[in-house]
This record gives C-alpha cells, structure tokens and sequence, in this order.
C-alpha cells in the first residue's frame, strides 16, 4: 500500500508540474503558475519525506479556502461548471485540495 501511494504521490507531482507549465497563456497566469507549482513542488517533498504534515494542512485548507470562493463564484453568477473559467479554476482548486489531503496523511504516516 505504501508503494502504491508514492506512485500516486509521484504522479500528482508531475501532473501538477506540468499544470502549472501549461497555465502561462491564462489571463490570471501568475497565480496558478504558484498554485500548480507549490503543490508540485509539496509532493517532491513528501516523496523526499520532508513536508511536514502542518504545513500540508495549511496548503489543503489555503486550496479549500480558493475552491469555496469559486463555488460561491459559480453558484452566485449561475455560472457552468466547465464553460466558465470559474468553474475550471474552480475544479483546479478542488484538485489541489484532494491532493493535498492525500500529502498530508501522507506526511503523517511518515512522521511515525
């Protein structure tokens, strides 16, 4: 099981390197650039066993925290979820949040 998540963690690392490669022709390109990156940059880190589960808490609840605000975004404006950029930005931030929770029980484990 331990090996299995390392995989995922691995590939969430580079699926997220690549995002944040990929966001420089968005129009708010700066942001997500950090977001993709910081996240890519955390599973590096766990993987090298050397994210500490506090700060994984702090990234997931800081990606909780941005996908709220595009759900409130999207519902407020009655928006589309993948025709709008809220809502893809939106589906971005909860991707970053599951990731990250996945990092931090990772982090845990580690701690032990």
């Amino acid at each position: 099981m331990n090996r299995v998540v390392t995989v995922i963690v691995l590939v969430g690392a580079v699926f997220f390197a690549l995002c944040a490669y990929w966001q420089f022709n968005d129009p708010d390109a700066l942001w997500w650039v950090a977001a993709y990156a910081l996240a890519a940059l955390a599973g590096f880190a766990t993987i090298l066993n050397r994210l500490p589960w506090r700060l994984a808490s702090l990234f997931a609840l800081a990606a909780l925290g941005l996908c709220m605000y595009y759900i409130w975004l999207v519902v407020s404006q009655n928006l589309h979820f993948f025709e709008d950029e809220a809502g893809r930005e939106m589906m971005g931030a909860l991707l970053i949040f599951v990731y990250m929770i996945i990092l931090n029980r990772r982090a845990r484990q580690n701690r032990r």
